[in-house]
């Protein structure tokens, strides 16, 4: 399945120590570019919130944690492949029209055949990109709420 967006990050991330080193100090600078370039319009994200977001990882272990979630990766992969067994609890996939939505129908059609997964709903939101929380709260708690309550 592709994305079409710059997914340069990920190796980058998955780099023992580097993505650390050269990151660190110039936080609200990097979550600014992703920030930018995975949302859409110039007000889901504030100036504000960039700092925050900075300030959360301001120390070097939370900083670390950041990129062992990429590192954590070829394992999650594994231990999902080597475990395909009924899953009955229900999955929504949420993404933005823009970046990871329209490959989701896909995607969900792969956990259902590859992965046991019984219960796969998708929805795809209009005009929006990746950080969905931050572009469409509202929408987003909305839909968590319909897909808890149909359950």
């Amino acid at each position: 399945m592709e994305v079409d967006a710059p997914m340069w990050h990920v190796p980058f991330h998955m780099t023992p120590g580097l993505p650390e080193a050269l990151v660190a100090g110039r936080q609200s600078t990097y979550f600014r570019y992703f920030f930018d370039t995975f949302t859409t319009g110039d007000t889901a994200i504030s100036d504000a919130d960039i700092e925050h977001y900075a300030s959360a990882y301001r120390d070097p272990d939370q900083l670390r944690s950041i990129f062992e979630f990429s590192r954590a990766m070829p394992a999650n992969e594994s231990f999902n492949a080597a475990h395909t067994e009924p899953i009955d609890v229900p999955l929504l996939l949420v993404g933005g029209e823009h970046l990871f939505g329209p490959i989701f129908p896909r995607l969900a059609d792969s956990l259902r055949v590859n992965y046991g997964w019984a219960d796969v709903e998708v929805h795809v939101v209009d005009g929006a990109k990746h950080y969905l929380v931050e572009e469409r709260p509202d929408e987003v708690a909305e839909l968590i709420e319909q897909h808890a309550g149909a359950r």
